[in-house]
């Protein structure tokens, strides 16, 4: 009898361990969220699962798999700087936006967030932000991470080709006019902030448009190169 009811006991205890680890899995910050998750298909005919957190409206899954039948994956994330608008957000969605964004980074030091990877450079932006803000150095990521928890408004959707969007924030008071473009990636069943890309209207550090043209082309880059290569031949030979 002692030992049924120690059994019925064990099992009690399991079950409330289940319970509270679904809690605490809702709590941090990707189950409290239900989002859109849709396969597009590239013009290769690769295929791609789409994780969003946010419900996206039938028109806007339109608007991404026709983008994703005119290119290839690759030409959307390598030569597509800023990828493709998408028409619209709602208000609702901004607001889901804004909210998985504080639930990622409310409470915590931006060199905490930056340490943990919970909010990262991605593979491009390093450079990028080199070129706009003047420095790629640790300090001034950690600066942007402080603005991205201060964002308040989200102006726009993007979408690059990854299987997540990326969103355009800024703080609607900044005198100093930063737009952090920015991704929620999924990792380990949680979301991570992904820095794509920072801009400052005000900055002159910026390069000349055929320069970041060339930089997001690396085949016309290379062609420049060769023929920089062939015209030193030729005044070498004069």
């Amino acid at each position: 009898m002692y030992k049924t009811l120690l059994n019925g006991i064990y099992y009690d205890i399991m079950k409330c361990n289940r319970i509270l680890e679904n809690v605490r899995r809702t709590c941090s910050g990707v189950s409290q969220f239900q989002g859109s998750r849709f396969v597009v298909q590239f013009k290769d005919e690769k295929r791609l699962t789409i994780d969003e957190i946010i419900v996206l409206e039938k028109r806007q899954i339109e608007q991404i798999r026709k983008i994703a039948a005119e290119y290839t994956m690759e030409e959307l994330q390598e030569f597509e700087e800023y990828g493709k608008d998408l028409e619209y957000l709602t208000d609702e969605q901004k607001q889901t936006v804004l909210d998985v964004k504080n639930s990622i980074v409310g409470g915590i030091p931006s060199e905490q967030l930056y340490k943990n990877k919970v909010v990262r450079p991605g593979r491009h932006s390093l450079k990028r932000m080199f070129e706009r803000v003047g420095s790629d150095s640790v300090e001034i990521i950690i600066s942007i991470i402080d603005k991205i928890k201060e964002a308040d408004t989200v102006q726009k959707a993007q979408w690059k080709g990854f299987p997540q969007l990326s969103y355009t924030l800024r703080k609607n008071a900044d005198p100093e006019q930063y737009k952090i473009s920015l991704g929620f990636a999924a990792v380990n069943n949680q979301r991570r902030i992904i820095i794509v890309t920072v801009s400052k209207p005000s900055s002159e550090s910026s390069p000349p448009r055929m320069e970041q043209r060339l930089g997001n082309n690396p085949h016309l880059a290379e062609k420049l190169k060769m023929a920089k290569k062939l015209m030193k031949e030729r005044l070498n030979k004069r």
